[in-house]
């Protein structure tokens, strides 16, 4: 049996299938599985804070464990894949704010992601002298690099095939953004 969690985030994904975002209740979400409003509340604050939670989940199992496997674009391909699967709900909550709720949403989810902890499992994590960059900057740099691909490709209407998107984003991730300029733009 599924976890509660992930029976709240069904029942609100089914229901973005007919209703608006704003129309959706969280009575509505909670007849759906069936639970109580107090059972939501005690996992989340509001609708915003559930789908941060479903962006981060769909985040970490279908991105984040492929990380480390770089010859064909895997991680990328898959998150790609997961959303084009799931287009409704990436695309009505890009439709959100402008794109700011699913910023917010992916930044978190990149923030989790690079929690040492999760960072541990995945990463090879090098234990010298040198100079350490900045936790923040990182974050910074990778969140907003990422959410703004994701971004774009949902607002360009999904269009570019999700093997360009990963062959890109893999440069870009891979290169100076010099080197990227100089040798893959023009």
């Amino acid at each position: 049996m599924a976890m509660i969690t992930d029976q709240i985030a069904n029942s609100f994904i089914t229901l973005l299938e007919t209703k608006t975002y704003n129309n959706i209740t969280i009575r509505m979400i909670c007849d759906g599985v069936p639970t109580s409003r107090n059972t939501f509340y005690y996992y989340f604050d509001n609708k915003e804070q559930l789908v941060e939670w479903i962006c981060c989940r769909d985040f970490m199992k279908h991105c984040f464990p492929f990380f480390n496997i770089s010859a064909d674009n895997v991680s990328t391909q898959s998150f790609f894949s997961y959303i084009l699967k799931n287009k409704r709900f990436y695309f009505v909550i890009y439709e959100i704010e402008g794109g700011n709720l699913l910023r917010n949403c992916l930044n978190r989810a990149y923030d989790k992601a690079a929690e040492k902890e999760n960072i541990g499992e995945f990463a090879h994590l090098a234990n010298s002298n040198k100079k350490k960059i900045d936790i923040r900057v990182y974050r910074s740099y990778g969140n907003s690099g990422i959410a703004a691909v994701v971004i774009f490709w949902i607002g360009d209407g999904m269009k570019i095939p999700i093997s360009d998107m990963a062959a890109d984003l893999k440069v870009m991730l891979t290169n100076s953004l010099e080197e990227a300029r100089d040798n893959y733009l023009f």
